[in-house]
């Protein structure tokens, strides 16, 4: 394949982007909980993240933890994935 054919086609390059993507976080995959803050969202919080009223609650106040940071996104986030997988890690 010449480099002027590689050039005409964009798809090789979103490709790349996600393989080199796997490539720096596949072993992250395998991690348990690092119980730094890992253990308070994922096994303290469920009674507040399985609840999906409490998603717009979220963009109202600070973090949960130590109402510190406004973070709302990544607390928005949270509740996703304990919707998606409850208290699993994986």
């Amino acid at each position: 394949m010449k480099i002027n054919e590689i050039k005409n086609q964009p798809w090789i390059y979103f490709v790349g982007i996600i393989m080199l993507g796997l490539a720096v976080y596949f072993k992250s995959i395998f991690y348990e909980l690092t119980f730094l803050d890992d253990n308070v969202w994922v096994l303290d919080y469920p009674w507040y993240l399985k609840n999906v009223e409490n998603a717009f609650k979220l963009f109202g106040r600070s973090d949960l933890l130590a109402e510190v940071f406004y973070r709302p996104l990544l607390n928005l986030l949270f509740l996703i994935d304990a919707q998606i997988y409850g208290q699993k890690v994986y």
